[in-house]
């Protein structure tokens, strides 16, 4: 009977054992969760403001399907990480190697074992990758998405992938946090008659100060960018901010098409606004005279109602992006809203 027991503990050991060599070994597949949390950090850099006109850090529903149909699996292996010889080749120690991605097929095979050959076509990863932390999971998914396509400039010594999921990535985030809500703020002390000189040259300095961050940074990083769908164009948006854009031409609105019309726009003067509206059959109204003002993007307008015989006044404001006017009319018989779009 004790030999029994002996022997029934010893099997239990064994598959004990064996079962945490394999669980070890063998980590769980993740490469869902790995896909959501770089899709989630991906979003996270998303804005509506002015700047997301002009810069991103990537276009995840192009990318994300790429890199999830070129990679085998994804796993968290730290120890894997730890012992894996790359490392020595660029001059890291082992407890800095955060993640990898490895590329299909037999690839250095002068300094790789088969031992570190077993993931390739994975990303292994030193922890568990969360929308927070998911600098890492980006950074590889960069990698993938490159191995996906068969381009070769995301290699880390051009600090594309590095980059673009750290630096880059904490610019965009910058913009999106402190200069666009800034923008926004001058836009509404601008149409309530506040001066503004003083955030003008608040957005403009950390627009300098930004951009010098990015001085010198490599061909290749701007083509990793673009290939995963991200932007950079500071002059675009440097001008789009200087120089607001004007609003001649014709806008849906829901008083009916309107037309505006206005000179060239000089230094961010205010120009003369004229044009008309047309609010329905028999019904169209004239805008005897405005201004529109390119620093604050506010809209006055003076107009005639031939139909009522009447005579009114609209004040709108321009958005950030400059795809809609919005504010409120009023005349002796009522006042209410009007959103011009385009």
């Amino acid at each position: 009977m004790l030999l029994g027991l002996r022997l029934l503990a010893t099997v239990l050991l064994i598959a004990v054992t064996l079962s945490s060599t394999w669980a070890k070994e063998n980590p769980p597949n993740i490469k869902p969760a790995f896909i959501t949390a770089v899709r989630q950090y991906m979003v996270r850099s998303q804005g509506t403001g002015l700047s997301s006109n002009f810069f991103s850090v990537g276009n995840p529903d192009s990318m994300l399907p790429a890199v999830s149909s070129y990679l085998l699996g994804v796993a968290v292996d730290p120890e894997y990480l730890a012992s894996f010889k790359w490392g020595q080749y660029i001059g890291w120690a082992p407890s800095r190697e955060e993640g990898l991605c490895q590329p299909k097929g037999q690839w250095w095979t002068a300094t790789v074992t088969p031992q570190e050959m077993r993931y390739n076509g994975w990303v292994v990863l030193a922890n568990f990758p969360t929308d927070q932390g998911g600098m890492v999971a980006f950074h590889e998914a960069i990698h993938a998405y490159h191995l996906s396509i068969g381009s070769s400039v995301d290699g880390d010594a051009t600090n594309g992938p590095e980059y673009i999921s750290n630096n880059f990535y904490n610019i965009v985030m910058n913009l999106r946090t402190r200069v666009d809500p800034l923008i926004r703020e001058i836009q509404q002390d601008g149409a309530a008659g506040r001066n503004v000189d003083d955030k003008v040259a608040g957005v403009r300095r950390t627009i300098a100060n930004l951009r010098g961050q990015m001085s010198g940074w490599s061909p290749e990083f701007f083509q990793c960018l673009r290939n995963i769908g991200g932007k950079a164009d500071w002059d675009g948006f440097e001008d789009a901010f200087n120089k607001a854009p004007g609003i001649s031409g014709t806008w849906k609105s829901d008083w009916g098409p309107v037309t505006l019309q206005h000179g060239a726009i000089q230094g961010g003067q205010p120009v003369g606004v004229t044009g008309h509206w047309v609010q329905g059959p028999d019904k169209r109204g004239t805008f005897t005279g405005g201004s529109y003002n390119p620093s604050t993007g506010v809209v006055t307008l003076n107009y005639y109602e031939p139909w009522k015989k009447i005579s009114g006044s609209a004040t709108l404001t321009l958005s950030a992006d400059g795809k809609t006017l919005s504010g409120t009319w009023k005349q002796p018989d009522g006042a209410g809203s009007w959103t011009m779009t385009r």
